[in-house]
């Protein structure tokens, strides 16, 4: 049985018999040209990652920026709070340029705590309906373009 790197993914999720490992690649580090091509024909399945949801911070500044220093790309990010303030440090990986390493942490002090409770303790998860819609789409559209044909399930 030959399945599409679709019905691989679901039927590794489902507990299902499959053909050989399935192997996926996020759409942002996938390469262009021919190497995408040859590897879409070995079975390579492009993933894109889409949250369904994002966090709102009511009553919290999130300050973040971003700057070079000695060569590096980095971004610090500030959280501001009725309660005081934490920040934290990211550097942007240099391999790909896609993925921010933490290189310094919010908290650092036995104070921190109280304001990271307080910043836990504010969180709102709010659901995206515009980002299902989005996941629909990508699900339809064409394998050949380099996603998943929702007919291929």
């Amino acid at each position: 049985m030959k399945l599409t790197p679709y019905s691989r993914i679901n039927n590794v999720l489902e507990g299902k018999e499959i053909d050989r490992i399935p192997f996926t690649v996020y759409w942002l580090m996938f390469p262009r040209g021919e190497a995408e091509r040859k590897l879409r024909n070995e079975g390579v399945a492009i993933v894109e990652r889409v949250p369904l949801y994002h966090i709102e911070y009511p009553n919290i500044e999130l300050i973040s920026r971003e700057y070079f220093e000695n060569g590096k790309r980095l971004i610090n990010k500030e959280y501001h709070t009725p309660v005081g303030t934490v920040s934290s440090l990211f550097t942007k990986e240099s391999t790909n340029d896609t993925s921010w390493w933490q290189s310094d942490y919010y908290i650092k002090k036995t104070e921190d705590y109280r304001i990271m409770e307080y910043q836990s303790d504010s969180e709102m998860v709010q659901p995206i309906a515009e980002r299902l819609i989005k996941l629909h789409r990508i699900r339809s559209w064409s394998f050949d373009k380099g996603f998943w044909h929702k007919e291929n399930k």
